[in-house]
């Protein structure tokens, strides 16, 4: 597994992403949390991986597949090849996940590796609530306008943050995850983590892509 990281402005920059999947001759190329980096141009990753030979592009939609299905954020599904997502986050369905294939060759490779070691237990219910999602007129635009408002409320948090004293790495977020450098105020993600346990609110501690010591959530 090789990492590639993010250009002076703290967002990818898929040139050098290019070159260290070239040298490295990637099988594939992984993007998962797409909000935390700002960078999510999809179709420019595949233009510039595609060459002398062909990663799969894989994309984890887990945290972002409700803001996907309401249209309020990028869709991966027509440029990667296969793409991840749980359906219980910002779905809001019950518990469970998906893998979406784009070719049979892929979901052949894919089934053959997963299946027959992790099956897990049929649930009827629950796959029948899965594929029922959101169903109906007025429940769709229910639900669109729940993910409208998750984004507004996250730009305000972030824009909240900064003008106490925080950094938002690469400056923004353009999804409900943000990272926060944590530096100014003199404390770790461990402790932030642990704090907002209290309140209660739920953070995660990451570490800043530029900078190898735990100082962000």
């Amino acid at each position: 597994m090789v990492s590639y990281g993010l250009n002076e402005r703290e967002e990818i920059d898929y040139d050098a992403m290019r070159t260290l999947a070239l040298r490295e001759q990637a099988q594939a190329d992984h993007r998962g949390r797409l909000g935390l980096l700002a960078a999510h141009r999809l179709r420019a990753l595949r233009r510039r991986l595609r060459g002398r030979w062909a990663p799969i592009l894989m994309v984890d939609m887990a945290h972002y597949a409700g803001l996907i299905a309401a249209g309020v954020y990028p869709n991966p599904v027509p440029h990667a090849d296969v793409v991840t997502s749980t359906t219980h986050k910002t779905l809001r369905g019950p518990r469970g996940g998906i893998i979406l294939m784009k070719t049979s060759a892929i979901a052949k490779a894919i089934n053959s590796a997963d299946l027959p070691r992790h099956p897990g237990r049929p649930a009827d219910a629950r796959d029948r609530r899965q594929g029922g999602g959101v169903q109906g007129g007025a429940a769709i635009r229910q639900f669109k306008a729940y993910q409208q408002q998750v984004l507004k409320n996250a730009s305000v948090l972030a824009d909240t943050l900064v003008k106490r004293g925080l950094r938002i790495v690469s400056g923004r977020t353009e999804s409900h995850v943000m990272l926060v450098d944590l530096r100014p105020k003199g404390i770790t993600g461990k402790d932030a983590e642990t704090r907002a346990r209290r309140c209660p609110h739920h953070l995660q501690q990451e570490r800043d892509p530029q900078r190898p010591a735990k100082a962000a959530w």
